[in-house]
């Protein structure tokens, strides 16, 4: 639904199956026509164009030779550049798609050291771009350097 401010009532945005299963939304910040989606039981990634006729693009391509899908996608945010940064739940890594592109890259992944990036649920970056996961299994939020 989008409401508009002081509203009583809202519009469907989008109305789909593969809303099903949903666990994140973010909205473009370059378009407010285009929201992007978490579906963890297809294990993807769905950008969403409003009043589009077609179906929407999907992410889930990783150029990574030994993990090149997403597994159980979570959290996401946008840095200012338009990157999308994916909280990987089931890889224990944390994902970027570049601006333009639908195949992502790994930027942060558990190493086997302290503290680990196990199980990572949600992203956030600050004004530097400093990077915040929370890692459920860890019970912890990790701070990654700007990237």
């Amino acid at each position: 639904m989008k409401w508009t401010p002081n509203a009583t009532s809202g519009t469907i945005w989008l109305s789909d199956n593969d809303i099903d299963h949903t666990v994140d939304i973010v909205i473009s910040p370059t378009s407010t026509n285009r929201i992007y989606t978490t579906r963890d039981d297809k294990d993807v990634i769905y950008s969403w164009t409003s009043g589009a006729a077609s179906s929407p693009a999907t992410f889930n391509q990783v150029n990574d030779t030994t993990k090149s899908t997403l597994n159980k996608p979570r959290g996401m945010t946008f840095d200012s550049y338009g990157n999308l940064y994916v909280a990987d739940k089931d890889n224990d890594r944390v994902v970027m798609f570049c601006a333009n592109s639908t195949v992502g890259i790994v930027i942060a992944k558990d190493t086997g050291t302290s503290p680990k990036l196990d199980k990572p649920v949600a992203v956030a970056l600050d004004s530097n771009l400093n990077l915040y996961v929370i890692s459920e299994s860890g019970k912890n939020v990790i701070e990654f350097g700007r990237l």
